[in-house]
């Protein structure tokens, strides 16, 4: 149901908080302009440096994927509306301007950088040659250097669609966008500031954290669900504990003949502790066990986790669980 996700999407566990979080005019402009280059096209502005680099530890990546979607349809919709209005034949490209004020080393993790990559392979997938030119803004030397080493193993079609700048070559993006259209802070005359990234204080992302189960030193936890076909089974776990994850269908409550629906990986030992989720669309009626069982070992057992069914969160007496 990709092609309606602007419908569904306002129902992920971390939509409202994503909403208000993530830095991106798409969201957070609320100025009533369309943003618009001199000669018409659409500008969108981002900050990922202001994105916390633990936000992985506190939302699923796949949740993230498909915000990014969220975001990317949006523009889409703009874009066709921009196309209906020139009415010349032509596509209408966005022009793209990402800020780097405040990069660390910490937003260069192996996790932020599997994020990047979820991102741009969504995007070389599906959105091919929407992109007009790419403004890196307010970028650290070292990020400058080594846009220049790499330039040398990139296609010269790519390389023209991309200028980094430093803090004192920012106003030459004035050249391209209309001033109305260029937030102050840039040189413009647009009074507009890009919010939202920073600190995630503990589980304040969404509501349903706080009710997150915590289990500690049991061998095992299983929880039986009853759920009806055509509904949407989703759970979020985090741990820094190996662990194996099952899932198991059961015509009857009381059955002991199982199948097994789905057995990824164990999860290995994580000290980051970030959030592990799946979903899975329920074909037919019947009780639904989740289990997890800890690996041996010494070391103290520990995790979290959250079900929802439909994107509602279960409450005791929707389930059954069983600890070892």
């Amino acid at each position: 149901n990709i092609d309606t996700i602007l419908e569904w999407a306002p129902k992920l566990m971390s939509f409202e908080f994503l909403r208000e979080y993530w830095p991106n005019s798409l969201t957070k402009n609320k100025t009533g302009k369309n943003l618009r280059t001199k000669d018409g096209y659409q500008v969108i502005y981002e900050r990922l440096t202001a994105v916390s680099p633990d936000i992985l530890k506190f939302v699923p990546l796949h949740e993230l994927k498909y915000f990014h979607i969220y975001l990317q349809e949006l523009a889409t919709l703009e874009r066709k509306n921009i196309i209906q209005d020139r009415n010349d034949g032509t596509c209408a490209p966005t022009v793209f301007i990402q800020d780097l004020r405040d990069l660390t080393m910490s937003h260069l993790s192996k996790n932020n950088f599997q994020m990047m990559n979820t991102f741009t392979d969504c995007d070389t997938l599906n959105y091919p040659e929407t992109v007009r030119k790419v403004f890196i803004v307010n970028a650290p030397a070292a990020w400058s250097f080594g846009w220049k080493v790499s330039k040398n193993f990139l296609d010269p079609v790519t390389i023209e669609k991309v200028a980094v700048l430093d803090t004192e070559e920012t106003h030459f993006v004035g050249e391209v966008i209309e001033s109305g259209s260029l937030p102050k802070e840039y040189g413009g005359e647009l009074d507009f500031k890009l919010t939202g990234g920073g600190a995630i204080e503990g589980n304040e992302l969404f509501p349903l954290l706080p009710k997150l189960s915590k289990v500690h030193s049991n061998a095992f936890v299983s929880m039986t669900i009853p759920i009806e076909k055509g509904q949407r089974l989703n759970w979020h776990y985090k741990t820094k504990t190996e662990l194996t994850f099952s899932v198991f269908y059961n015509d009857t409550k009381d059955s002991s003949k199982k199948e097994l629906l789905h057995h990824p990986e164990p999860k290995k030992l994580d000290p980051d502790g970030l959030m592990h989720d799946g979903l899975l669309m329920v074909e037919k009626t019947g009780f639904y066990t989740l289990h997890w069982e800890y690996v041996v070992g010494l070391i103290k057992k520990s995790f979290s986790y959250v079900v929802t069914l439909n994107y509602v969160p279960l409450s005791d007496t929707d389930i059954t669980i069983v600890t070892k």
